[in-house]
């Protein structure tokens, strides 16, 4: 993405959700998605627990009240 896209907008991710705070917050003109295939993981432990859980549900409440609140009132994904 350009640097236009989020330049001035506060992003505040919780996690490793910043994909989708820049989806609802950034100013695009064109979006579109890239295909990505999750494979196995080759080593290490996942992060994902309960707590990433309940970060996920806190950030798309937070999303959604960014968005009623008008100040999400720019041009939405294509």
């Amino acid at each position: 993405m350009k640097r236009s896209v989020i330049e001035g907008v506060v992003l505040n991710p919780i996690g490793f959700k910043i994909c989708l705070e820049i989806a609802v917050k950034g100013r695009f003109t064109r979006f579109r998605e890239v295909p990505y295939i999750f494979t196995d993981r080759a080593g290490g432990n996942s992060k994902f627990n309960k707590k990433e859980i309940l970060n996920y549900l806190k950030q798309l409440a937070d999303l959604y009240l960014y968005r009623l609140s008008g100040r999400g009132g720019g041009k939405r994904p294509a």
